[in-house]
């Protein structure tokens, strides 16, 4: 039952995030290397007014580029004077790591 649960608020989470809005049609996502660890890819998000539209951002792309992962671990780490979000995820028995510059839009409150 807590699965299930669990289950169905991951559901709602990802649907919710999955709806764009015209002002969160500037947030942009460039390709990069990471610094901080061996990632599947890396990308520097640009044009998020803050924290929620930037991770909203993230989940997004998990969403359309990984159906069907599952997000297992989510950390930050800061390098100099730069944040990055690194989130691990699972399908199966594969496991990656997605590293997302986050410096533009960390520590904005958007709420």
């Amino acid at each position: 039952m807590l699965k299930r649960m669990a289950l169905l608020a991951s559901i709602a989470l990802v649907a919710a995030l999955a709806s764009v809005s015209s002002a969160e049609a500037k947030v942009r996502l460039k390709p990069i290397n990471c610094p901080v660890a061996k990632a599947a890819e890396s990308f520097r998000i640009t044009g998020a007014k803050g924290e929620l539209e930037g991770v909203r951002s993230e989940y997004q792309w998990l969403a359309a580029n990984r159906p069907g992962w599952k997000r297992t671990d989510q950390a930050l780490i800061t390098k100099g004077n730069k944040a990055y979000d690194l989130l691990t995820i699972v399908k199966g028995r594969k496991k990656q790591v997605i590293c997302f510059d986050i410096t533009a839009f960390f520590g904005k409150r958007d709420f």
